[in-house]
């Protein structure tokens, strides 16, 4: 209640068209204007089509509506320093909040890590040209992407992105509806179907849970360890650890 098609934001729907020329260029939802858009795409509330529902708050809404409305619903990017949660409030570690359209907090939230991770270089005998080596940009964007779009939007509590020296964890609200033994079988159990559809529409998540034995397919080519899951109904939150130690001798 309390939105309006003025609470959209504009760069969000202007980069919600570019990545969706760029996967399908003859979509017929590219020549909608913006009212017709978001009702196909199905973020107008049914029974008020002039008004934003959550889906369409999360994906279109404004920085300043979301803050209104959902002030806990963002992602908060953490530097701690070590290994462990910081236990000494005198210690400190940098923080970064980060609200706007979904689709745009994915690409702020890879930069921001990107530019924390090591890079490093790997010639190999016989080769002329060193290849890099790293976490995959793939898996990150994997890994973040499923906090996005299987959190609880139930839950006022921010998704947290923490970088340790040696990992990276993501934890959100919501624990998986599929148990730990069956993930990255195929077949998925999606929370928040709207935002699923337009997050794999714009080929930013993969069909049919196929996106987490993608990520460990993708840390193994990289000589990373497989990325680890843990899901919690207790604490109804979602965590997945990427380590960054790399095992090629």
């Amino acid at each position: 209640a309390g939105t309006s098609i003025s609470d959209v934001d504009e760069e969000a729907v202007r980069l919600y068209r570019v990545l969706r020329e760029k996967a399908r260029p003859d979509a017929v939802e590219l020549t909608y204007e913006v009212p017709r858009l978001l009702k196909s795409l199905g973020c107008l509330d049914r029974e008020n089509p002039e008004r934003l529902n959550l889906a369409g708050v999360l994906m279109f809404g404004t920085k300043e509506i979301q803050r209104q409305l959902i002030p806990a619903v963002r992602v908060d990017y953490l530097r701690v320093p070590g290994n462990e949660w910081v236990q000494d409030p005198e210690r400190s570690f940098i923080s970064t909040e980060m609200r706007g359209s979904l689709i745009s907090v994915l690409y702020r939230a890879m930069d921001a890590v990107r530019s924390d991770l090591p890079s490093g270089f790997l010639l190999t005998e016989n080769d002329i040209q060193a290849k890099s080596i790293g976490l995959p940009d793939r898996a990150l964007r994997e890994a973040i992407v499923n906090a996005l779009m299987h959190r609880s939007y139930r839950v006022n509590r921010p998704t947290q992105i923490i970088r340790y020296d040696n990992r990276i964890e993501i934890t959100n609200a919501g624990y998986s509806l599929k148990p730990e033994d069956e993930l990255g079988q195929d077949g998925s159990e999606v929370r928040n179907p709207i935002l699923a559809d337009i997050f794999h529409e714009l080929n930013l998540a993969e069909e049919k849970g196929s996106g987490i034995r993608r990520m460990r397919k993708m840390m193994e080519a990289a000589h990373l360890a497989a990325p680890t899951f843990e899901s919690d109904r207790d604490a109804n939150k979602f965590t997945i650890r990427l380590l960054l130690h790399h095992f090629l001798g």
